[in-house]
């Protein structure tokens, strides 16, 4: 079986990459910006970032020791799908660790959950695990980003330096999807999770 992103077309990236394209114009996210790879080529930082079957939000409380909240860019819904782009942010120190677009099928969760998602105050996995429901992620690509209009902008950067990400989805034990996303990582500082490394 082939590594996660490998040999992936433009054709099948852009399908993954629907949640996030789906609520952004190709002027200020252009598809072409978006370039698959495998996990081996994934930078180590972002490798243990990125690439697992755990769920974002911890993985990333964990790595910046803080808890993450959000704020929504936009939102819709669209029959039981509601999509949303968020920034993911530390509550501390308001540090921007994550951009997502995402597309959420509310009709796969009960409804206490299905308001606090609404709330647009934290993050999905922060819910699923407040209310104890089970779940992990299944990752179908990798990718570096480059000359992303909307992006350089979310993410202050040297634009000669990628970006990373992933394109994942979210499972309950048994199979059922419950959302489809993509989760950008901004540039990290040298310092950032050092003692981890």
């Amino acid at each position: 079986m082939p590594a996660i992103g490998e040999n992936m077309s433009q054709l099948d990236l852009a399908v993954n990459l629907e949640p996030l394209l789906s609520q952004v114009t190709a002027e200020d996210c252009p598809h072409s910006s978006f370039h698959s790879l495998n996990e081996e080529e994934m930078p180590e930082v972002f490798r243990g970032l990125l690439c697992h079957q755990g769920d974002m939000t911890s993985t990333l409380e964990h790595f910046f020791e803080d808890e993450i909240a959000i704020h929504a860019l936009n939102s819709r819904m669209e029959s039981d799908v509601y999509s949303r782009r968020v920034l993911l942010f530390l509550k501390r120190s308001g540090r921007c660790v994550e951009y997502r677009g995402i597309q959420i099928n509310l009709d796969a969760f009960p409804e206490e959950a299905r308001q606090l998602i609404l709330e647009e105050k934290e993050p999905l996995c922060a819910i699923l695990n407040k209310l104890k429901i089970p779940h992990h992620s299944q990752p179908d690509c990798y990718m570096w980003i480059k000359e992303n209009p909307s992006l350089n902008l979310i993410f202050p950067h040297d634009p000669a330096e990628p970006l990373y990400g992933r394109c994942n989805r979210l499972k309950t034990p048994e199979g059922q999807v419950l959302a489809k996303a993509v989760e950008i990582m901004p540039a990290l500082d040298p310092t950032d999770g050092k003692e981890r490394r």
